[in-house]
C-alpha cells in the first residue's frame, strides 16, 4: 500500500522574496491519494459466512453466496427435523402444487364432519359382546356371532310326516304321528287333496233318551192265559 500527499498553495498577492508563507493563509486542503493492492485488500477484508471481496481495478467488490443453506431446521406438529429438502404430501383431502417459485394448495371442498363428542352413537370395537346362549367377537370391521347346537333333532322342513301331535277326543287324548278319521254312526269322512271331508246319512230325528217305557223290553217277562211266549228284540 502506499499514499501520496500533495501541497497546493493558493496565496492571495504576489511572492514576495525573503517573506514566508505561513499555514495560515493557505485556502486549499492537503490532498492525499492512497494506493490498495489485492494483498492490501485481503489483510483488511476477510472472507467468512458466505461473502466475499475482491478488487475490480479501483473498485473493492463484494459478493455473497447464493443457495438456501442446507440443512435446515424444519418443523410440522410436534415433530421437527434438519433437512436438505422438504416435500408436502397430498393427504386427507388436501393437495399442494408448484407454480415457479410459489406453492400452491388446495383442498377438496369437504368442509363439514362428525362433531368429536358423537363417539358414544357408536359401538365402540373393544366392547364387550353380551348375549343369551350366545357368544360372539366386535371388530371395527363387523361383528361375530355364534350359537350353540342347541337343538340335536327335529323334523326337516319338507318332511312329509309330523310327529308326536296330542290329539283329544272325547275322555282321551293320545301323542301320535298318523290319524284315521273312521266312519260310524251314519257319518263318513274323505279326503279331497288337503282338505278333509265329512257327510252324514240324513237322519235328522232320533227318538228322545226318556221314551223307553213306551216299548216292552225284550228281557220282560210273558205273562197269559192258557197261552206261552217269549221276547225278542224282533218280534214277541
Amino acid at each position: 500500500m502506499f499514499a501520496t500527499i500533495q501541497h497546493f498553495k493558493s496565496v492571495t498577492g504576489a511572492d514576495q522574496a525573503g517573506v514566508e508563507v505561513n499555514s495560515s493563509q493557505w485556502n486549499e486542503p492537503h490532498v492525499a491519494t492512497f494506493g490498495l493492492s489485492a494483498a492490501d485488500i485481503s489483510a483488511f477484508f476477510s472472507n467468512a459466512n458466505g461473502v466475499s471481496f475482491g478488487l475490480d481495478g479501483t473498485n473493492i467488490t463484494g459478493s455473497i453466496a447464493a443457495g438456501v443453506p442446507s440443512p435446515v431446521n424444519f418443523s410440522a406438529g410436534t415433530t421437527s427435523g434438519d433437512l436438505g429438502s422438504v416435500v408436502f404430501g397430498n393427504a386427507n383431502g388436501v393437495s399442494f402444487g408448484l407454480n415457479g417459485a410459489t406453492i400452491t394448495g388446495s383442498h377438496n371442498a369437504l368442509t363439514t364432519a362428525m362433531a368429536s363428542n358423537r363417539g358414544s352413537d357408536f359401538v365402540q370395537a373393544t366392547a364387550a359382546f353380551a348375549g343369551t346362549n350366545a357368544t360372539g367377537t366386535i371388530a371395527s370391521g363387523g361383528i361375530s356371532v355364534s350359537i350353540g347346537n342347541y337343538i340335536t333333532t327335529g323334523m326337516l322342513s319338507n318332511a312329509a310326516t309330523i310327529s308326536n301331535i296330542n290329539l283329544s277326543a272325547g275322555t282321551t287324548s293320545n301323542l301320535a304321528s298318523a290319524f284315521t278319521f273312521s266312519n260310524s254312526n251314519g257319518i263318513s269322512f274323505g279326503l279331497n287333496a288337503g282338505t278333509i271331508t265329512g257327510a252324514h246319512n240324513a237322519i235328522t230325528t232320533a227318538m228322545a233318551s226318556n221314551r223307553g217305557t213306551d216299548f216292552v223290553q225284550a228281557t220282560a217277562a210273558f205273562a197269559g192265559t192258557s197261552a206261552s211266549g217269549t221276547n225278542a228284540s224282533g218280534a214277541i
